[in-house]
């Protein structure tokens, strides 16, 4: 049995699409989820001018996302001190503070402290390609996956072991979003007239379906899945898919959650609530 998980992302947010369910009902059954964050979401978009400015967003962001770990049941998150490095190929990723462009050290040495604190029995953060490629997300998993390893070991970052025990979490998982459920998002929104923006290349960006190892019905906490996701008002335009899709389209979608178990290799694919598959093991 999992009682402690802890994610690890980059922007307020990245907690709401792939995992809030999940959360919800793991927190919901007992369980205790701590949510680690790495940047404040600075140069994020900005759907509606009344929400915040340029200058506010960033703290803004980070309210929105308190709001929806109290929606989906988590800890209060906890914010690394980095800078959201922006798309792929802005003049953001060349900002001094970015998370993208950060000492990897540094960030691992503060998720292995942040491990070795709260004892996670599993941690989740992206898969390699970080979803769709932003350089943050990969950033996440490269030191996310290098915590992983690192914290159970005393030879590393020997200097916390003053006050910390080393800890080696049970599982590490990475967020998947499967192709057939973007291909099924994507039929959607065409049909309802909604821009795809970057899921028109889903058979890119989406994980393989080969490559899903659990799959979770979380349809019993759609309500605060989808409360986490209208939390982050500032990032959901008029036009964004939980606005303009069907409801039933949208709980379609939604109610399905998937991981890929990165460690230890999986001997059997897994289907069932949150609950049945993470807390009565």
């Amino acid at each position: 049995m999992y009682r402690t998980f802890m994610a690890i992302f980059a922007h307020p947010d990245d907690e709401s699409f792939g995992t809030a369910g999940t959360f919800a009902a793991l927190t919901k059954a007992g369980a205790r989820v701590v949510l680690v964050c790495a940047t404040r979401g600075e140069v994020g978009e900005i759907a509606d001018p009344a929400l915040a400015t340029p200058e506010t967003l960033a703290a803004v962001r980070e309210r929105e996302l308190r709001y929806s770990a109290q929606a989906i049941g988590a800890d209060p998150p906890i914010l690394l001190s980095y800078r959201d490095s922006g798309m792929a190929g802005t003049v953001d990723n060349e900002h001094e503070n970015a998370f993208a462009v950060a000492a990897p050290d540094e960030v691992i040495g503060q998720l292995v402290r942040l491990i070795r604190e709260h004892k996670p029995d599993v941690l989740i953060t992206f898969d390699p390609s970080g979803g769709y490629g932003h350089p943050d997300h990969i950033a996440a998993h490269k030191a996310a996956t290098r915590a992983y390893r690192d914290a159970g070991n005393p030879e590393c970052f020997p200097e916390q072991l003053a006050a910390l025990e080393p800890h080696a979490p049970n599982l590490l998982l990475y967020m998947a979003i499967p192709r057939t459920q973007l291909r099924t998002l994507a039929e959607k929104m065409d049909a309802a007239g909604v821009s795809m923006g970057i899921i028109e290349n889903f058979e890119e960006i989406g994980t393989p379906d080969e490559h899903v190892h659990i799959e979770l019905d979380v349809s019993e906490t759609y309500d605060a899945k989808l409360a986490s996701l209208n939390c982050h008002a500032t990032q959901n335009p008029e036009q964004s898919l939980w606005r303009t899709l069907r409801p039933e389209d949208l709980r379609e979608i939604l109610s399905l959650e998937s991981f890929t178990q990165a460690h230890p290799p999986p001997d059997r694919f897994q289907s069932g609530t949150p609950a049945e598959i993470f807390l009565r093991r």
